[in-house]
Parts: C-alpha cells; sequence; structure tokens
C-alpha cells in the first residue's frame, strides 16, 4: 500500500480524523533528587503492588476484588477494554528497523480481528491497517524506552546536588483508524499522561 494511502486521514463513522501517537505528551517519572524524602520512591512500589497484587474472591454470586465488590462500572470498564480499535504501527527510521512488533502480555499474544475472527498472534505487522483490541493498543502505548541521566555537583560546593532524571520516549508510533468509542481521545490522554 503506498504511503500516502496510510497517512490520509481516515474518518470514522462518526466523523473523527486519524489520531496519531505523537499528538500526545508522554508522561515522565519524576527526578530523583538528594533533598527527595526516600519515603516518595517506596510509594510508587507500594502503588504497583496495590495494582498487580490484587486478588479476585467468589462468595457466592458475589465477586469481591481486594474486599470490594465487583460492580457494573468495573464491568463495564472492562468491557471497554475489549473494543476492537484499528491501527497503523509506523515503521521505524532505524536501518535495522523490525518489520513486526512483538506483543505478549501474561505469556499470550495479542488478539487481532483476521477475516471476522479474533485471533491470538505474537507479532503485529507494521505500516498495514490492523484491528485489535484496545487492551493491546494500550500495551503498545506502554512500550516506552526509559532514559536515565544525573546532574550532579563535585563535593567542593557546601551542599552538593545529585539528581537522577529520568525521560520516556516510544518504542513505536502509531496512528488509530477507527475507534468508534466516544471515549477513546479521553482514554488516550489518561493512557499517555500515565507514568510508567
Amino acid at each position: 500500500m503506498p504511503r500516502a494511502a496510510v497517512a490520509a486521514p481516515t474518518v470514522g463513522t462518526r466523523g473523527r480524523k486519524e489520531v496519531h501517537s505523537g499528538d500526545f505528551q508522554i508522561a515522565d517519572q519524576k527526578p530523583i533528587t538528594d533533598k527527595m524524602d526516600r519515603n516518595d520512591v517506596s510509594r510508587e512500589k507500594d502503588a504497583s503492588q496495590r495494582l498487580f497484587g490484587r486478588r479476585l474472591k467468589q462468595t457466592g454470586e458475589v465477586i469481591m476484588l481486594d474486599g470490594i465488590e465487583v460492580d457494573a462500572a468495573y464491568l463495564a470498564e472492562l468491557a471497554f477494554y475489549e473494543e476492537p480499535v484499528t491501527i497503523v504501527i509506523n515503521a521505524s527510521t532505524h536501518k535495522n528497523a523490525a518489520s513486526i512488533f512483538e506483543n505478549w502480555s501474561n505469556g499470550l499474544g495479542a488478539e487481532m480481528l483476521v477475516n471476522g475472527k479474533w485471533l491470538v498472534v505474537r507479532d503485529l505487522p507494521i505500516s498495514k491497517p490492523i484491528t485489535i483490541k484496545r487492551k493491546v493498543v494500550e500495551q503498545i502505548i506502554r512500550a516506552r524506552i526509559t532514559n536515565v541521566n544525573t546532574a550532579h555537583q563535585e563535593p567542593p560546593v557546601e551542599q552538593p546536588r545529585n539528581e537522577i532524571i529520568r525521560t520516556s520516549s516510544q518504542v513505536h508510533s502509531f496512528s488509530i483508524l477507527r475507534d468508534e468509542s466516544p471515549r477513546s481521545q479521553d482514554w488516550l490522554t489518561m493512557a499517555y499522561a500515565r507514568p510508567i
């Protein structure tokens, strides 16, 4: 497919144009400094443990998630992440760039719509329109490279400064060609704003 055809704006049923991943600001983690309370870093770890350390329990008809009953809003959110989204993963300009985007989550590949059926595939093609589930798009958004730099002053200074600066960039850029959800713009903004 010619490059011009892929880059041309595509209008979905709701009249929205193509959205590119470069339109969103990627959140960086806050710098670590000498003046920082060391508990701030441990709080970040506690938050990720709460996020990934959850357990489902079922008592009769009631399903509990960390002691809280799973309600209709939680189930609606799960359904939202199962919705189809059509994207194009853009080719990299690197001379040895991969022709596929390898995607694994909990030992499973990505769910991609092929000939009207959802198939689990390990590799997503680059530069071709594909329909995948929203949860896979979020995995692509969260695939980032984090560079770490330090800024410090030498000991002759009365109070030397030592700072660790972390900046993130995307592994792959992509364009969303079709997303039928009215929540898609808010979801994209939230997904990019969330630091890794």
